[in-house]
């Protein structure tokens, strides 16, 4: 399980390290793997980070600091492990759940954030269909590759669906499209 917002210097996560590392450690003892979601400077305790947690981030069984904008390449992560964050995060943009193609899609005032917000039209499975593409990666299926593997809008056939089916014939996941005509 995943808990965010440890140690955070905002005012909104202004816990106590202890209650916190109380409910790390209870987690723990019902035997649960807990991943911390970390501000970006847990070690030093500066900057988006709050002193005196350095305990509670000694707890978890692993980290996720949070990392968005301070990394510049692959190079510089230094990274040993990977996992899917947020599958339903839509008020960050962040998710991997189906998802808006456009503003069009998203009612007014919500706060919700689209898929081409960044002027590149994505189908509303693309980070679905990204994730299963990294997946194939890591366990050797697909080529690793510093291009993205996956197409941010499939070509629709003639008929204008789309059947993206993954199939897996004893550990053989493979991608297939068919399109109606």
């Amino acid at each position: 399980m995943c808990i965010w917002g440890f140690g955070f210097d905002e005012a909104n996560k202004a816990w106590p390290a202890s209650v916190c590392l109380d409910v790390v450690n209870w987690f723990k003892g019902q035997g649960c793997y807990v991943i911390g979601g970390v501000p970006t400077h847990w070690r030093r305790g500066v900057e988006d980070s709050r002193a005196g947690y350095l305990d509670v981030c000694h707890a978890f069984d692993m980290l996720s600091p949070w990392m968005v904008g301070r990394i510049s390449d692959i190079a510089g992560a230094d990274v040993q492990g990977i996992y899917i964050s947020m599958f339903d995060e839509y008020n960050e943009g962040n998710q991997i759940a189906k998802t808006a193609e456009s503003a069009a899609w998203v009612p007014a005032g919500s706060g919700i954030r689209a898929l081409d917000e960044d002027g590149t039209a994505c189908s509303a499975d693309y980070y679905l269909r990204l994730t299963n593409d990294g997946g194939r990666m890591f366990k050797g299926q697909a080529p690793l590759t510093s291009v993205r593997p996956t197409v941010p809008m499939p070509v629709q056939g003639p008929g204008g669906v789309v059947f993206l089916e993954h199939v897996d014939y004893g550990g053989a996941a493979g991608l297939r499209t068919r399109t109606t005509s």
